[in-house]
């Protein structure tokens, strides 16, 4: 499995999605090469989210601080290590879900601020022409969710109101090809703030937290699509929140990330 098809549908940047598509990505951190810094994201922000098309790295909205997101869209070029600007996204937004599928970029919900509004919009970027689409509403509007691709149909997965702590066991699938969404299987455990990746066909979920005052979980489950049906694998050896997520010879790393939300 290569690390675009895994790597995009992530929650934010993080340092681990760089080195992922760099193939410097180790779970116990024995890198295959040295860690380096690269230039700096011109717009400082949290809460952003990611895409990776075509060894460029997309760095989507998010946060300035807690009342203040924006819709700036950033690219990085691994080949340069230089950034550019590119079409800014039609709403201002942080804690969305992303996810790549056929070179495009899908962007779904997060919310206006970090305590604001709560958004069910999708939206599709093209790289190519630098355009923004807008598509189907979300049927349930969240933020810090996460999304996987399976055979040309997008999962969004969890997520919360974020800011009255009210998590999602919510799965709802999305079909570019139709411009349509299906409900799915309830994932068991309602979380926001984990990381997903796909290893052969299958959704694998991470962590994550069910409120803001509880520690964050260890759970880790995987979705069979083809199924419609859950499975509870192997804990994580510690409870995170916030992390991050790739696949690398067909194994899931893990990195960043807290016990708690606060």
């Amino acid at each position: 499995m290569s690390i675009q098809k895994a790597l995009p549908c992530v929650l934010s940047v993080s340092l681990l999605a760089l080195l992922g598509l760099l193939g410097m990505a180790s779970g116990n951190l024995e890198l295959t090469y040295p860690w380096s810094t690269k230039a700096p994201m011109p717009t400082p922000r949290n809460h952003i989210s990611l895409g990776v098309v075509n060894g460029k790295l997309y760095a989507i909205g998010g946060s300035r601080n807690a009342n203040v997101s924006t819709r700036v869209v950033e690219v990085y070029d691994t080949a340069s290590d230089t950034w550019s600007s590119k079409g800014n996204t039609p709403e201002v937004g942080c804690c969305r879900a992303t996810c790549v599928l056929n070179d495009r970029i899908y962007v779904f919900g997060g919310q206006t601020t970090v305590e604001g509004f709560i958004s069910s919009a999708a939206y599709e970027y093209n790289p190519a022409t630098d355009i923004w689409t807008k598509k189907a509403d979300m049927p349930t509007a969240r933020s810090v969710m996460s999304a996987g691709a399976v055979d040309g149909k997008i999962y969004v997965i969890g997520g919360a109101i974020e800011h009255v702590a009210m998590a999602f066991k919510t799965v709802e699938m999305y079909d570019p090809a139709t411009d349509t969404w299906q409900k799915k299987a309830d994932m068991p455990t309602a979380r926001f703030g984990h990381a997903v990746s796909v290893v052969d066909g299958k959704i694998y979920v991470f962590g994550g937290a069910v409120d803001v005052s509880l520690d964050s979980l260890t759970t880790v489950e995987a979705y069979d699509p083809a199924m419609d049906k859950w499975t509870a694998k192997t804990d994580m050896p510690i409870p995170v929140f916030g992390l991050s997520s790739a696949v690398v010879a067909g194994k899931v790393h893990t990195l960043s990330g807290g016990n708690r939300y606060t």
